[in-house]
């Protein structure tokens, strides 16, 4: 399927130091005026919505973190305890993770709740699918310039020299490639 990328020493450093690594990639850009979030991200929400009894909700966009990440569900019900996929996407290059995840809350056009953030460990390999929301969710990627990182490439070890700026949603230590391409800030 093509999926992951290899990353080098200098593109980590720059990971960490939230600079962009692909040109047209960069998560200072006001979420209105990006056009990776307009032109790539917003249009595959769309797409997947469009498909009946499939939601999303927005949780990070990129003003306090380096990355996107909604939560897609398939559900009739809008409040309570729902399973789903929580999807990642740097806004640094055109890759990103997903994870099986289940959120409590109150979803809509604000949402109410608790959410934790997707682990490392967590990370769901492309290429086993285990249900009919990650395969749709696949199929749909394909439309993106997106890749999807494996476990494998996320859970790699950083070079000692190089670490996150900032925290990240997850537990410490902070050490692996999925820490510097998925942090956030104050």
């Amino acid at each position: 399927m093509g999926y992951g990328m290899e990353f080098t020493n200098e593109q980590l450093g720059k990971f960490s130091r939230w600079e962009s690594v692909k040109p047209g990639y960069n998560r200072d850009i006001a979420e209105a005026d990006c056009p990776i979030i307009n032109g790539c991200i917003k249009p595959l929400l769309n797409d997947l919505s469009s498909i009946q009894d499939v939601f999303y909700q927005i949780f990070d966009d990129g003003g306090m973190s380096n990355y996107y990440s909604f939560f897609l569900y398939k559900s009739k019900g809008k409040v309570g305890r729902l399973s789903g996929l929580m999807i990642y996407f740097s806004l640094l290059a055109p890759v990103g993770v997903f994870g099986q995840a289940t959120v409590f809350g109150s979803f809509g056009s604000s949402f109410s709740g608790a959410r934790s953030g997707l682990e490392p460990e967590e990370v769901c390999d492309p290429e086993e699918l285990s249900g009919e929301l990650e395969t749709l969710f696949i199929q749909y990627i394909k439309t993106t310039p997106y890749r999807l990182l494996t476990p494998q490439e996320v859970l790699r070890p950083l070079p000692d020299d190089i670490t996150p700026t900032d925290y990240c949603l997850c537990s410490k230590p902070w050490d692996k490639v999925f820490h510097v391409l998925f942090s956030n800030t104050d």
